[in-house]
């Protein structure tokens, strides 16, 4: 039979009580206190007794339903709801969850739900032993419909993170030769090496890089890597994190390329800045990405006078400070960077998007060697002597093709 909510039921509002007597957390001779959005918290005294399905009446949640047992109490904008002799209290709860009173609410800034509008709804009401039947069968299929629900949960969780952790496992695979083919045919990367060592020989002649103090050669003898420094040789089979192709070689990342960290020219000093043009980037302006504007600018006295380094098109940056440790960037434009900075100008052969996606695969791993208890920071010396696996340049721009198509199917399939 179709009966008014009224006839069935007897709505009736709880009674205004304080903020201030309100407890967030439950302590013992605390009661619930119902509010508009559900459970407010605890209070020292009650209001109600017995078992009543609850609407919330008012607020961003109006509508929702709360089951309360026991002792507790109401608040003026939760409506407890009695049931008539001939209504179970279990299935009034059931019905009025399914009855979704939030499409009854008020469209205003402050949703509400008005009781003489929620006692005229019209619903089917069936017999007394038929909503006992339907609570006994609901409560046989509750503990299934709340293993389904966290299971769609996990779920959910492991669509959104899987198109990263696909990512990630690309970039592992790729920066190890396990994407594309050793073509025998290829230069080995050590013969790469040489003619970057005379490469570096030569613009420390021309004065245009400073003779480093410290010089890595990595070899390998009997299937092992080992470390010649300035005449000093040593194992380093523990730092290695993984094998390489034979023609590939481990090489230092200072030995691949010219670092530098940036400046920040004195932000008291107005001619250091105002009517520059010559971008001058931070760390927030980093974004994994090939990057083509920049929102600061400073001028030409400012790289004259201060530590700024103008940069040029096809350096790779590096966050090294605090949250942004290990954000990315390849410049498009020339450009000088702050402090938080440090920028990488390859050597002829090495190809900068290859090096830039190897950074992104140890993005964690360089996080994990910051140090610093306020702000963490990862310094320059610690990059340039992190570990790098060269291929020649002509598998680089393979391995770099190939992590790129599969970047870009993985963006379309997560689009549809």
């Amino acid at each position: 039979m179709w009966v008014r909510l009224e006839d069935i039921f007897h709505l009736q509002a709880g009674r205004f009580i304080s903020a201030s007597e309100i407890y967030g957390e439950y302590k013992e001779s605390l009661y619930p206190c119902y509010g508009g959005n559900g459970l407010r918290g605890f209070v020292k005294t009650y209001n109600r007794e017995g078992k009543f399905p609850i609407i919330g009446r008012q607020g961003a949640l109006c509508g929702n339903i709360n089951f309360a047992e026991g002792k507790f109490y109401s608040t003026e904008h939760a409506v407890v709801v009695e049931t008539f002799s001939n209504t179970d209290t279990l299935w009034a709860n059931y019905f009025l969850i399914q009855l979704n009173l939030n499409q009854y609410a008020t469209a205003t800034a402050q949703p509400g739900l008005a009781v003489n509008k929620i006692n005229d709804v019209l619903i089917p009401l069936p017999p007394l032993n038929e909503q006992k039947r339907i609570v006994a069968k609901i409560e046989e299929l509750l503990p299934y419909i709340e293993q389904y629900a966290e299971k769609e949960e996990k779920l959910t969780a492991l669509h959104q993170q899987f198109p990263e952790q696909l990512k990630k496992s690309i970039l592992q695979a790729a920066i190890q030769g396990k994407l594309t083919e050793q073509n025998p045919n290829d230069e080995p990367a050590s013969a790469l090496i040489e003619r970057i060592k005379a490469e570096k020989l030569r613009l420390i002649a021309e004065k245009k890089l400073k003779k480093p103090k410290v010089i890595s050669e990595i070899i390998m003898r009997d299937n092992l890597p080992y470390e010649i420094i300035n005449g000093e040789e040593r194992c380093i089979a523990d730092e290695v994190p993984f094998e390489i192709p034979e023609n590939w070689c481990w090489v230092r990342l200072g030995e691949i390329g010219n670092w530098g960290a940036g400046a920040t020219p004195n932000r008291h000093e107005p001619k250091y800045y105002e009517n520059g043009t010559i971008p001058w980037l931070k760390t927030g302006d980093l974004n994994d990405g090939i990057i083509t504007e920049i929102p600061e600018y400073i001028t030409e006295l400012a790289i004259e006078k201060t530590s700024v380094k103008l940069n040029p098109v096809g350096s790779v940056l590096i966050a090294m400070y605090g949250a942004t440790i290990g954000k990315l960037g390849i410049l498009n434009i020339e450009a000088t960077t702050n402090q938080a900075c440090c920028a990488c100008i390859p050597y002829t052969g090495i190809y900068n998007k290859y090096l830039f996606y190897y950074l992104m695969s140890q993005k964690t791993e360089l996080q994990k060697r910051s140090e610093g208890s306020g702000q963490p920071n990862i310094s320059k010396e610690k990059i340039v002597n992190y570990l790098f696996p060269l291929p020649p340049l002509n598998e680089q721009k393979c391995i770099v093709e190939k992590i790129e198509t599969l970047f870009s199917t993985l963006q379309n399939l997560s689009h549809n």
